[in-house]
């Protein structure tokens, strides 16, 4: 079981005890942070300070890269319960729902279970996973009411943030703590999912101030139409957490940390994580940023158990223009240590592996006349499996009015391979028969070994787009793109399946990692944002992607012309946001995604809904319908294995009861 007695009485006893704090704690709440949020015109978000693209703060407005900001209103408007629904609203962003606990997540093609080609950070932590590549969705159940605002940028963002931010680059930015004071309860329910959150703010002398939180949550199983598991996912989890934050002068010190533990059936995950940040702000612009943290994540499930602990110090300084140039630096060290502990039919040629990255930086961001502006960059660095590697960019801006921004980039990214696919061998029984003669039907085994030669997938990326905030109602935004990939991760073919006899008759072919795929794709996104009275607001965004994906001459994997076909060709969704009294609003969010024809997975279209009332300053509710038009459905599907037919988890019509308490 995930949590047992005395896990519960820990967490529900933390509970408790915050809940207890606010009869001393000042009865301060974010609610005055919402009622900002809610008032922030187009012109405001426009002037937003983001930092996802260059890594220093710069007007949203004015950022030469496909950006999406999404804000605390727009979380809170959404109905939302889990991150992954939350970035359904980012255009050009695939977001399929597995089962009750998982989600693939992706942009810009390439969508599976875990896509290896997208960087997720929450408040500059990478949450990225070195074991496997990418993201385990399931093992961070952020507390949604403490994000300020999630940036996204589609498209490479390698020389701020590395290797693996290929296709896109997400960063969670949560609050300050000056901005949760207070008490604060938080519950979720409805016919499939419950959910408790409780986080009390207070004050560290005259300048410190923090917050503790505790969450508890449980979804129930999708009904599964077909697959293997036949009772489908129970996930299950509970975490606690704090931050503290401290200004000095112009300098900002924040310290944070969290233990969580989550369950979805047989497979476990665990962590803990504790990260501090000193932001220095200097009176001409200067702006630098010293980082640290220390990250566990500890993974039970059917394949291995497999812990990874990563520590990872960084620094970035972006000084103050001189001239026409404005030079921002930095470097950083990661160092990575990763223990597996393989179950029945996985080997792995060493249990234990220490790992290390070196990486530095150089950006500047030339103006060339009082419109145009170059910024020229490279990350450089040197990692344990594939060594030096240097990723370049450059962008160009044209601001024709303080309306508008054209820009162009060319870029070049690379993903380095994971542990498993260096070091692991897996041997998969995927329930396929072959009839030989003499012998009946026999099985087929396939065993995949990972392949210490594996070197980085590449990516050159051409992209291109427009924004244009026409009036102070409505804006526009537009990207296209084209990525040139080389060296993609295939399983090539050792020879042909060989007759075993014992214990007992099988062919078994065996398929070594390798980089023997290439290919490119284009695609265009559109946004725009209309605002026809203060009091409703109309958001609609579009996305075309088309993928041919190739093996090198010589290649053996067959599962190219699969990849073309994983990921929606087509996107669209709108949102209405209305405020039918200055007490309650009602929301409507419609979704278009097209067929995945490599899975079977029809189009679909989707209608959320939620009505909020705002009973008084202390107590909100919220009513949300989700899928209200098109239920059940499938939206994504979790193989099993090699040639098995994957589990097919039902999307069903949702109803739940949103209720908050601030004091």
């Amino acid at each position: 079981m995930l949590v047992d007695a005395r896990q519960f009485k820990g967490y529900s006893g933390l509970m408790l005890w915050i809940l207890g704090c606010s009869l001393v704690g000042p009865a301060l709440a974010d609610s005055t942070t919402l009622a900002a949020l809610k008032q922030m015109s187009i012109d405001d978000l426009a002037n937003l300070e983001i930092s996802i693209a260059s890594g220093r703060p710069e007007r949203f407005g004015d950022t030469a890269a496909a950006v999406f900001v999404i804000t605390a209103e727009d979380i809170r408007r959404s109905g939302a319960t889990s991150l992954p629904e939350v970035l359904r609203m980012v255009p050009g962003l695939a977001v399929g729902r597995v089962d009750a606990s998982s989600s693939a997540v992706s942009t810009r093609g390439f969508q599976t279970q875990g896509a290896n080609k997208l960087l997720v950070l929450i408040d500059g932590r990478s949450i990225y996973n070195a074991l496997f590549s990418g993201v385990y969705w399931e093992s961070y159940g952020i507390v949604l009411q403490d994000i300020e605002r999630i940036e996204v940028v589609r498209g490479p963002g390698a020389v701020t943030w590395g290797a693996n931010a290929v296709n896109g680059v997400i960063n969670i930015i949560t609050k300050r703590t000056e901005e949760t004071q207070g008490t604060y309860i938080g519950t979720v329910a409805g016919d499939k999912q419950r959910q408790l959150v409780a986080r009390q703010g207070g004050r560290l002398g005259e300048q410190g101030t923090y917050r503790l939180y505790a969450k508890l949550h449980r979804d129930d199983p999708l009904p599964i139409i077909s697959g293997a598991d036949e009772n489908g996912v129970l996930w299950k989890g509970g975490r606690v957490g704090f931050r503290a934050d401290r200004r000095i002068g112009d300098d900002d010190l924040m310290l944070e940390g969290e233990t969580f533990r989550e369950a979805a059936n047989a497979n476990d995950y665990t962590g803990r994580y504790l990260f501090g940040r000193w932001e220095q702000r200097k009176g001409d612009g200067a702006v630098g940023t010293l980082q640290a943290y220390y990250n566990r994540l500890g993974i039970n499930n059917g394949t291995a158990d497999d812990s990874e602990d990563t520590f990872d110090l960084s620094y970035r300084w972006s000084f103050a223009p001189v001239g026409r140039h404005t030079f921002s630096v930095g470097g950083g060290y990661r160092w990575i240590y990763t223990d597996i502990d393989p179950k029945s039919g996985v080997q792995i040629r060493s249990t234990t592996r220490n790992d290390q990255l070196f990486s530095a930086f150089i950006q500047d961001d030339i103006q060339l006349d009082e419109q145009l502006y170059l910024t020229l960059g490279t990350k450089l660095e040197h990692n344990s499996y594939t060594g030096f590697e240097v990723q370049p960019s450059a962008r160009l801006r044209w601001l024709p009015s303080d309306r508008q921004t054209l820009w162009a980039a060319v870029s070049r990214a690379v993903r380095t391979p994971s542990r498993a696919e260096h070091d692991m061998i897996l041997t998969q029984y995927p329930g396929k028969v072959i009839d030989i003669p003499g012998l009946g039907n026999v099985p087929l085994i396939v065993t995949l070994i990972g392949n210490p030669a594996m070197v980085s997938e590449e990516l050159i990326a051409y992209e291109a787009g427009y924004r244009w905030q026409a009036t102070s109602r409505l804006t526009l935004d537009a990207a296209l793109f084209l990525n040139d990939y080389d060296r993609l991760r295939t399983f090539e073919l050792t020879g042909p399946p060989s007759l075993s006899l014992f214990p007992a008759p099988a062919l078994v072919q065996q398929a070594t990692a390798d980089n023997k795929d290439h290919g490119r794709t284009y695609g265009l996104e559109l946004a725009a944002e209309f605002r026809p009275y203060d009091w409703w607001r109309l958001q609609g965004a579009y996305s075309f992607l088309h993928m041919n994906i190739k093996p090198d001459a010589g290649g053996t994997d067959n599962a190219s012309a699969q990849i073309d076909e994983q990921s929606p060709m087509r996107q669209w969704t709108l949102r209405s946001s209305l405020d039918v009294r200055d007490d309650v609003d009602l929301d409507l969010w419609l979704r278009y995604v097209a067929d995945i024809p490599t899975l079977a997975i029809d189009s679909y279209i989707t209608l959320d809904a939620r009505l909020g009332w705002k009973i008084n300053a202390q107590f909100d509710l919220a009513l949300v319908g989700r899928n209200l038009l098109d239920s059940p459905h499938v939206e994504y599907k979790k193989f099993a294995g090699l040639d098995l037919e994957p589990n097919t988890a039902a999307i069903e019509r949702e109803v739940y009861l949103m209720a908050e308490w601030r004091f």
